[in-house]
């Protein structure tokens, strides 16, 4: 998933943040809770 898409999905999801680390999971928070996403970032 590209940086756009992720941002795409964050802003439609109503999430808070937007978490991306080199080596990790991307993850959201949304209503106070982090989640992970289960997807790969190009």
């Amino acid at each position: 998933m590209e940086l756009k898409e992720l941002i795409k999905y964050a802003r439609d999801n109503r999430c808070s943040d937007l978490h991306i680390t080199a080596g990790e999971a991307v993850a959201v928070r949304k209503y106070g809770e982090l989640q992970l996403l289960d997807i790969t970032p190009r």
